[in-house]
């Protein structure tokens, strides 16, 4: 009994329990896999912060990528309202000469919005406003061709001169033809171009002649003015230019040899003198037109000692410096809206020459002028000596005009106003010449275009 009590007293043997998975792994593997885990969580932030960087510089390279965009775009839009703004000057210039088509064309060019330069729109608008309302001058024989020849640049010189006399019956000063273009200018005249009178058109490979179509205000009329010869061969001392130059500004200007071998560059002659003018009242030019400046060549050309005869003289350098000059201010000239004509080359009467005579000096004018001026088509009768009548063209001399390019063909007749004749292969006018004998003696010739006795210097008297 009492070793069952004692047996009854000890504690009873507790049976161990089976570990679960969950118990092995977290005693066996869990102490080495926090370490791993630990290293995963460090890589992990790491690269997570990287990519938490590199996203929030992409981010910012799309913000400074999308600004550059936008800035360049800014950039780019202030360069074309510069661009337009520039065009708008232009465009004025245009429509000032009544070439409201160009005009509108320049600024429709514009590669950016209208709307954004200010004035654009409102210029198009203007510029479609008045071209309806200008009126078609449909009678090309009506328009008035009048010419000058070399103006004296110092009257108190050449009035004084041995030459004196001629001076005043066949010249005006730069004061005189000054005053004609303020009067012709105030009277409602506007200069053109033979050729917008009478117009080329393409035909059967060809070309036909046929009226222009001159679109002017209905208070406007149209006028052709001319200058011929164009030589400047006056001794120096006696109040003439003495050359045409190319001026710093690079348009034609006149350079004035006095007696004392000094030399000045200024306005001594019609180029310069209408260049100005025009400049001040665009609206005195149809489309920058200016005048037709006729030349003979056997005194060289445009004031240049450009003759064969002179490379003796001169030298082979000199003389082919003289050529080169002379070939400048021809362009100038041109460019500047100039029309180039022969006078023939020798001053030859063509109406009253013989046909051999003719061809002679044509073949003269084409071997020694063109080189230098370029090809023309356009002819003034040396003294309005004109190969034919009121009938139309037609014989050998016409043919050999025309074998060498001549199309258009000037007469003279102080007794009209105007004439001109439009056939299909050629053009004929009239002009009439301006000089000290009409300011004088016949002013009423020229009272259609202005009042003489308003411009007469007081030195002719």
């Amino acid at each position: 009994m009492a070793q069952q009590s004692a047996n009854y007293n000890r504690p009873p043997v507790r049976k161990r329990r089976k570990k679960t998975k969950m118990q092995i792994f977290k005693e066996a593997y869990l102490p080495l896999l926090m370490p791993v885990g630990v290293v995963i969580l460090i890589i992990g932030l790491i690269v997570g912060g990287v990519k938490l960087r590199k996203n929030a510089k992409i981010r910012q390279e799309n913000r400074e990528s999308s600004l550059a965009a936008q800035q360049e775009a800014d950039r780019l839009a202030q360069e074309a309202i510069v661009r337009g703004k520039a065009l708008l000057p232009q465009a004025e210039q245009l429509a000032a000469q009544y070439d409201y088509d160009g005009a509108i064309s320049l600024l429709e060019s514009f590669d950016g919005s209208a709307a954004d330069v200010p004035g654009m729109s409102d210029a198009i608008a203007r510029y479609r406003s008045a071209k309806s309302t200008l009126v078609l001058w449909e009678d090309p024989a009506k328009i008035p061709n009048i010419s000058f020849q070399s103006l004296i640049a110092k009257a108190n010189l050449a009035f004084a001169s041995g030459d004196a006399s001629d001076y005043k019956d066949y010249n005006v000063t730069v004061e005189e033809f000054s005053a004609i273009l303020e009067q012709l200018y105030a009277n409602g005249y506007v200069l053109v171009s033979l050729s917008d009178a009478a117009v080329a058109v393409a035909k059967d490979g060809g070309v036909q002649f046929t009226t222009g179509e001159i679109y002017l205000p209905v208070d406007k009329k149209p006028l052709i003015l001319s200058q011929l010869p164009l030589n400047y061969d006056f001794p120096a001392g006696h109040g003439f230019a003495s050359r045409l130059v190319v001026g710093v500004n690079g348009k034609p200007t006149c350079e004035y040899l006095n007696s004392a071998g000094e030399t000045t560059v200024g306005a001594f002659d019609l180029v310069p003198l209408l260049d100005e003018f025009v400049e001040a009242h665009p609206d005195f030019s149809y489309k920058g037109a200016k005048a037709t400046l006729a030349f003979t060549g056997k005194n060289g050309v445009l004031g240049y000692n450009t003759q064969p005869s002179a490379k003796e003289e001169l030298g082979e350098e000199a003389y082919n410096q003289e050529v080169a000059a002379a070939k400048k201010v021809a362009q100038a000239l041109l460019d500047d809206g100039y029309t180039l004509a022969s006078f023939t080359y020798g001053g030859i009467p063509y109406g009253s020459s013989s046909l051999s005579d003719v061809q002679a000096d044509l073949l003269s004018w084409q071997q020694e002028v063109e080189p230098i001026i370029g090809k023309t088509n356009v002819l003034f009768y040396y003294s309005g000596s004109d190969i034919a009548g009121a009938e139309n063209y037609s014989g050998d001399k016409y043919n050999a005009l025309s074998k060498a390019g001549f199309r258009y063909f000037l007469g003279m007749d102080n007794s009209t106003a105007a004439w001109m004749q439009i056939a299909d292969d050629y053009v004929r006018q009239t002009r009439r010449t301006i000089n000290g004998v009409r300011l004088t003696e016949n002013p009423e010739a020229v009272e259609d275009l202005f009042d003489a006795s308003k411009v007469v210097s007081d030195l002719r008297k």
